[in-house]
């Protein structure tokens, strides 16, 4: 039986994690700023700080995605114009989390 180190996952969650931030972290920066304001900000460059690291900082990572997560869920509100770009990175970001 061919045993794989649970690291190993987080790892591969972790680089998953990297990809969405290449690819769409300028929009979400962009869109915490805008409807969340400078505090939202700092857990968006807290999750860059731990995927960028030699090996990622899971823990932190889980955590900076658990603020940002909240932070779009504060700003989601009935007839917001934003409502469903909040949803989607919301949405994306908690599927990230749950494989960390």
């Amino acid at each position: 039986m061919t045993v794989v180190p649970m690291s190993s996952f987080s790892n591969a969650a972790a680089e998953k994690v990297t990809d969405f931030l290449a690819l769409n972290g300028g929009g979400l920066g962009e869109l915490l700023y805008f409807v969340c304001g400078d505090a939202a900000l700092e857990p968006y460059y807290e999750a860059l700080v731990a995927v960028d690291a030699p090996s990622p900082d899971v823990p932190r990572l889980r955590e900076a995605i658990d603020r940002m997560v909240r932070h779009l869920e504060e700003a989601c509100h009935p007839g917001r114009k934003y409502n469903s770009m909040l949803l989607w990175y919301g949405a994306r970001l908690t599927e990230l989390r749950y494989y960390l």
